[in-house]
């Protein structure tokens, strides 16, 4: 048992500050929404944007899921302005989980639809207010929040960091009994 944990030590040591430093700046960064601070994140409230769209569009529609394929939004809105729109009961992303995923009609200024969006992928914990975003057929639907996966993957990293503490104290207590056994040792020697 001839010095077993310094190297032990160092390394949960390394290990625990290898964990530590990420989880707080992953935690800081996808778990508090800075922008509700400063009002600038309304839930209620999603933003509306496009680029590539075909000729003549002045706007695109957010459109859900219904019986007969996908619908306006609009039952769901309590104002509509031409790049956000404001919802009366439910968040963007409740209504997204209720009723799948989004698409958006490209709009012409006589209310034509020219094209429609593939179904929305998910933009999660990013910097920017929660918006529909179409790109040619594509939609991106930016949530703003962490993603289900970004908080297990938080959680088990702070599960991990007791056990690393945990470990590091074991390696301590041995170190400590390694250093009192072989003073004892030379001493029956001596």
């Amino acid at each position: 048992m001839k010095n077993i944990p310094y190297t032990g030590i160092v390394y949960i040591l390394a290990i625990s500050i290898i964990l530590v430093i990420p989880a707080a700046l992953f935690g800081l960064c996808s778990l508090f929404d800075f922008r509700l601070i400063n009002g600038e994140n309304d839930p209620m409230r999603l933003g509306l944007s496009f680029t590539n769209a075909p000729e003549g569009t002045v706007r695109i529609e957010p459109l859900v899921k219904s019986e007969d394929g996908y619908t306006s939004i609009s039952e769901y809105c309590e104002e509509i302005e031409d790049d956000w729109l404001k919802l009366s009961n439910e968040t963007p992303e409740e209504i997204q989980k209720r009723r799948g995923r989004f698409k958006a009609a490209y709009i012409d200024e006589n209310g034509n639809v020219l094209g429609i969006t593939d179904a929305a992928r998910m933009k999660y914990g990013c910097s920017k207010p929660r918006g529909l975003s179409a790109d040619g057929d594509t939609l991106t639907f930016a949530t703003g929040n962490a993603a289900d996966w970004q908080i297990k993957l938080l959680l088990v990293v702070f599960l991990l960091e007791p056990l690393t503490i945990v470990g590091l104290a074991v390696m301590i207590i041995l170190s400590a009994v390694n250093a009192v056994s072989e003073k004892i040792a030379e001493r029956k020697h001596t």
